[in-house]
């Protein structure tokens, strides 16, 4: 099993507080459908990730909707959305973390992952540069390679499914492993301009104990249908700091809006969250989205 890493935060952005919970559904859920599906409220915010109501699992997606019809994770979800659970199936129990779910790899399907998901390439002449911090996906020499946001060479890691070889390499003879089930949500789906401070929850269903933190969470605008990174002010410090997140638990956290350059100059808009967590699988980005209004 890999060491984890230490990674660094951002002090002035996190104010990090640790709340070890299970996902019990709150007292106070309910059922809401609109034009768009389903979704269940957990006081003024909703369901993300698996949850377990009235002795049914059903898994809401990143928007709170429900999925139905479809397989999450190797489980299948009926019209009801509810799984369907099979004799030889325990998903509290025996929830794999990966498995070589897709064996031929699309190196195009890799590109348009990456593109959509707001994840650029920087193509290299070499793997490092001198005085320069890493951070993201490079294409180095027709081989791709990804570098932590704490600036770290992923090497035999899983990077959000994807193999990286003992070099560092992207390794697409393996095909691609499922994502590993961590979700992230915004306190509020609406916040005013001015905002400061945001709460994130940021859930662990796996098995396995990982941890988070940093600059290291990324903060996105949605504009001319791309994610574009928002730059930190110049003035923003930085201490040497872990937040674990327990198997089954989950960590909550404020991201203070105001540790950005143009933090007043912040228009209304779709914007995110963007957290790296690391395990000993290798590194998931999870993101909550929210608008600015």
């Amino acid at each position: 099993m890999k060491k984890i890493k230490i990674i660094k935060v951002i002090a002035s952005l996190l104010a990090v507080a640790s709340m070890l919970t299970a996902y019990p559904v709150r007292a106070n859920a309910e059922w809401k459908q609109d034009s768009n599906g389903w979704w269940n409220t957990e006081g003024s915010s909703w369901s993300v990730g698996w949850k377990e109501i009235d002795r049914k699992w059903y898994y809401f997606r990143q928007d709170g909707y429900m999925a139905h019809d479809t397989a999450i994770d190797g489980y299948e979800l009926g019209s009801d959305g509810a799984w369907i659970q099979a004799a030889s199936n325990n998903l509290s129990n025996s929830k794999n973390v990966t498995t070589n779910e897709y064996k031929n790899f699309d190196i195009n399907e890799f590109k348009n992952t990456l593109k959509t998901g707001g994840y650029p390439v920087e193509v290299r002449d070499t793997l490092y540069k001198e005085n320069s911090v890493s951070k993201g996906w490079k294409l180095v020499n027709g081989k791709y390679y990804y570098f932590s946001f704490e600036g770290a060479l992923a090497k035999d890691e899983i990077v959000d499914g994807y193999y990286l070889g003992v070099d560092g390499a992207l390794d697409t003879t393996k095909g691609k492993s499922q994502l590993q089930d961590i979700t992230m949500k915004t306190e509020e789906s609406v916040y005013p301009i001015g905002t400061d401070k945001i709460r994130v929850d940021i859930t662990n269903n796996t098995n396995l104990e990982c941890e988070y933190g940093g600059i290291y969470y990324q903060i996105d605008k949605f504009e001319n249908n791309e994610w574009h990174n928002l730059d930190f002010a110049e003035h923003a410090t930085f201490t040497d700091m872990a937040a674990l997140l327990p198997a089954k638990g989950t960590s909550m956290d404020i991201c203070r809006l105001s540790i950005l350059k143009d933090f007043n100059k912040l228009a209304a808009g779709k914007c995110r969250m963007v957290a790296e967590v690391g395990n000993s699988e290798g590194y998931s980005h999870v993101a909550a989205e929210f608008e600015l209004q």
